[in-house]
Protein backbone atom coordinates (compact mmCIF):
# COMPACT_ATOMS: atom_id res chain seq x y z
CA UNK A 1 0.00 0.00 0.00
CA UNK A 2 1.37 3.43 -1.00
CA UNK A 3 0.58 6.10 1.61
CA UNK A 4 1.14 9.82 1.19
CA UNK A 5 1.49 11.37 4.64
CA UNK A 6 1.89 15.07 5.38
CA UNK A 7 3.39 15.88 8.78
CA UNK A 8 2.83 19.65 8.81
CA UNK A 9 3.62 20.31 12.46
CA UNK A 10 4.33 23.97 11.72
CA UNK A 11 2.21 24.52 8.62
CA UNK A 12 2.92 24.30 4.91
CA UNK A 13 2.43 26.62 1.95
CA UNK A 14 1.30 25.70 -1.53
CA UNK A 15 4.80 26.30 -2.89
CA UNK A 16 6.28 24.05 -0.19
CA UNK A 17 3.72 21.34 -0.98
CA UNK A 18 4.65 21.42 -4.68
CA UNK A 19 8.35 21.22 -3.83
CA UNK A 20 7.82 18.25 -1.53
CA UNK A 21 5.74 16.40 -4.14
CA UNK A 22 8.31 17.07 -6.85
CA UNK A 23 10.96 15.67 -4.48
CA UNK A 24 8.89 12.48 -4.27
CA UNK A 25 9.37 11.89 -7.99
CA UNK A 26 6.79 13.90 -9.93
CA UNK A 27 8.53 15.50 -12.90
CA UNK A 28 8.36 19.26 -13.13
CA UNK A 29 7.66 18.88 -16.86
CA UNK A 30 4.54 16.85 -16.03
CA UNK A 31 3.39 19.49 -13.55
CA UNK A 32 4.00 22.40 -15.95
CA UNK A 33 2.41 20.67 -18.95
CA UNK A 34 -0.63 19.49 -16.97
CA UNK A 35 -1.29 22.98 -15.57
CA UNK A 36 -1.66 24.31 -19.13
CA UNK A 37 -5.14 22.75 -19.05
CA UNK A 38 -6.25 25.72 -16.89
CA UNK A 39 -5.28 28.20 -19.63
CA UNK A 40 -3.54 30.49 -17.11
CA UNK A 41 0.05 29.99 -18.31
CA UNK A 42 0.28 33.53 -19.72
CA UNK A 43 -0.29 34.91 -16.19
CA UNK A 44 2.57 33.16 -14.35
CA UNK A 45 5.76 31.15 -14.59
CA UNK A 46 7.71 28.95 -12.20
CA UNK A 47 11.06 29.29 -10.52
CA UNK A 48 11.94 25.69 -9.59
CA UNK A 49 15.38 24.79 -8.25
CA UNK A 50 17.16 22.62 -5.72
CA UNK A 51 17.95 24.57 -2.57
CA UNK A 52 19.75 23.92 0.72
CA UNK A 53 18.09 25.34 3.86
CA UNK A 54 19.32 24.60 7.37
CA UNK A 55 21.40 21.74 6.01
CA UNK A 56 18.45 20.05 4.26
CA UNK A 57 18.26 19.77 0.48
CA UNK A 58 14.86 20.18 -1.13
CA UNK A 59 13.08 21.56 -4.15
CA UNK A 60 12.20 25.24 -4.02
CA UNK A 61 9.10 26.16 -6.02
CA UNK A 62 7.93 29.71 -6.59
CA UNK A 63 4.94 30.75 -8.69
CA UNK A 64 5.76 34.17 -10.12
CA UNK A 65 2.84 36.24 -11.37
CA UNK A 66 3.65 38.27 -14.45
CA UNK A 67 1.76 41.37 -13.28
CA UNK A 68 3.61 41.38 -9.93
CA UNK A 69 6.93 40.97 -11.71
CA UNK A 70 6.08 43.97 -13.93
CA UNK A 71 5.02 46.03 -10.88
CA UNK A 72 8.25 45.11 -9.08
CA UNK A 73 10.32 46.04 -12.15
CA UNK A 74 8.43 49.34 -12.45
CA UNK A 75 9.03 50.19 -8.77
CA UNK A 76 12.71 49.28 -9.09
CA UNK A 77 13.09 51.66 -12.03
CA UNK A 78 11.40 54.47 -10.08
CA UNK A 79 13.67 53.90 -7.08
CA UNK A 80 16.80 54.06 -9.22
CA UNK A 81 16.23 57.59 -10.57
CA UNK A 82 18.74 60.27 -9.67
CA UNK A 83 18.57 64.05 -9.82
CA UNK A 84 21.48 66.47 -10.13
CA UNK A 85 19.45 69.43 -8.94
CA UNK A 86 18.75 70.56 -5.43
CA UNK A 87 15.23 69.92 -4.17
CA UNK A 88 13.53 67.64 -1.71
CA UNK A 89 11.32 64.66 -2.43
CA UNK A 90 8.75 63.43 -0.01
CA UNK A 91 8.86 59.66 -0.33
CA UNK A 92 6.63 58.79 2.59
CA UNK A 93 3.87 56.31 1.91
CA UNK A 94 0.85 55.74 4.07
CA UNK A 95 -1.07 52.52 3.98
CA UNK A 96 -4.34 52.06 5.79
CA UNK A 97 -5.88 48.64 6.09
CA UNK A 98 -9.24 48.59 7.84
CA UNK A 99 -10.51 45.08 7.29
CA UNK A 100 -9.66 42.33 4.85
CA UNK A 101 -13.05 42.76 3.19
CA UNK A 102 -12.43 46.41 2.28
CA UNK A 103 -8.82 45.99 1.18
CA UNK A 104 -8.42 46.49 -2.55
CA UNK A 105 -5.54 45.69 -4.84
CA UNK A 106 -4.46 47.60 -7.87
CA UNK A 107 -3.78 44.63 -10.12
CA UNK A 108 -4.36 44.42 -13.83
CA UNK A 109 -5.95 41.02 -13.42
CA UNK A 110 -9.69 40.90 -12.92
CA UNK A 111 -9.38 37.40 -11.52
CA UNK A 112 -7.74 38.15 -8.17
CA UNK A 113 -11.04 37.57 -6.33
CA UNK A 114 -12.88 34.52 -7.67
CA UNK A 115 -15.92 32.81 -6.26
CA UNK A 116 -15.98 29.13 -5.42
CA UNK A 117 -18.36 28.68 -8.35
CA UNK A 118 -15.90 30.42 -10.75
CA UNK A 119 -13.02 28.21 -9.65
CA UNK A 120 -15.06 25.00 -9.92
CA UNK A 121 -16.16 26.09 -13.39
CA UNK A 122 -12.56 26.75 -14.42
CA UNK A 123 -11.54 23.29 -13.21
CA UNK A 124 -14.56 21.53 -14.80
CA UNK A 125 -14.02 23.31 -18.13
CA UNK A 126 -10.36 22.29 -18.25
CA UNK A 127 -8.91 19.18 -19.88
CA UNK A 128 -7.50 17.93 -16.56
CA UNK A 129 -8.27 14.28 -15.86
CA UNK A 130 -11.26 13.50 -13.61
CA UNK A 131 -9.15 12.50 -10.61
CA UNK A 132 -7.21 15.80 -10.69
CA UNK A 133 -10.48 17.72 -11.07
CA UNK A 134 -12.00 15.89 -8.09
CA UNK A 135 -8.97 16.38 -5.84
CA UNK A 136 -8.75 20.08 -6.78
CA UNK A 137 -12.45 20.70 -6.15
CA UNK A 138 -12.29 18.84 -2.84
CA UNK A 139 -9.41 21.05 -1.65
CA UNK A 140 -11.26 24.22 -2.70
CA UNK A 141 -14.44 22.91 -1.07
CA UNK A 142 -12.68 22.39 2.28
CA UNK A 143 -11.13 25.87 2.12
CA UNK A 144 -14.45 27.38 0.98
CA UNK A 145 -16.40 25.79 3.81
CA UNK A 146 -13.89 27.18 6.32
CA UNK A 147 -14.11 30.64 4.71
CA UNK A 148 -17.91 30.40 4.71
CA UNK A 149 -17.96 29.54 8.40
CA UNK A 150 -15.75 32.54 9.20
CA UNK A 151 -17.86 34.97 7.14
CA UNK A 152 -21.26 33.38 7.83
CA UNK A 153 -21.91 32.51 4.17
CA UNK A 154 -22.80 29.30 2.36
CA UNK A 155 -20.06 27.77 0.17
CA UNK A 156 -21.74 28.98 -3.04
CA UNK A 157 -21.44 32.62 -1.90
CA UNK A 158 -17.81 32.44 -0.79
CA UNK A 159 -15.41 34.67 -2.70
CA UNK A 160 -11.78 33.67 -2.46
CA UNK A 161 -9.32 36.51 -2.19
CA UNK A 162 -5.79 35.17 -1.89
CA UNK A 163 -6.89 31.59 -2.59
CA UNK A 164 -8.72 32.81 -5.71
CA UNK A 165 -5.56 34.40 -7.10
CA UNK A 166 -3.66 32.69 -9.89
CA UNK A 167 -0.71 31.62 -7.73
CA UNK A 168 -2.98 29.89 -5.21
CA UNK A 169 -4.98 28.17 -7.96
CA UNK A 170 -1.71 26.94 -9.49
CA UNK A 171 -0.52 25.71 -6.07
CA UNK A 172 -3.76 23.83 -5.33
CA UNK A 173 -4.39 22.34 -8.78
CA UNK A 174 -0.65 21.62 -9.08
CA UNK A 175 -0.84 19.71 -5.81
CA UNK A 176 -3.76 17.68 -7.18
CA UNK A 177 -1.77 16.95 -10.36
CA UNK A 178 1.19 15.74 -8.29
CA UNK A 179 -0.97 13.59 -5.99
CA UNK A 180 -2.61 12.03 -9.05
CA UNK A 181 0.83 11.34 -10.58
CA UNK A 182 2.08 9.66 -7.38
CA UNK A 183 -1.08 7.50 -7.20
CA UNK A 184 -1.22 6.91 -3.44
CA UNK A 185 -3.72 4.31 -2.24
Amino acid sequence: MKVLYFDCFSGISGDMTLGALLDLGVSQEHLIESLKALKLEDEYHFNIKKDLKNGIMGTYVEVILHHEEEEHHHHDNEADHHHDHDHQHNHSHEHHHEAAETHTHNHDSEHDHRSYKNIVSMIDDSSLNENVKNISKKIFSIIGEAEGKIHGKPLEEVHFHEVGAVDSIVDIVGTAICIDALKPD
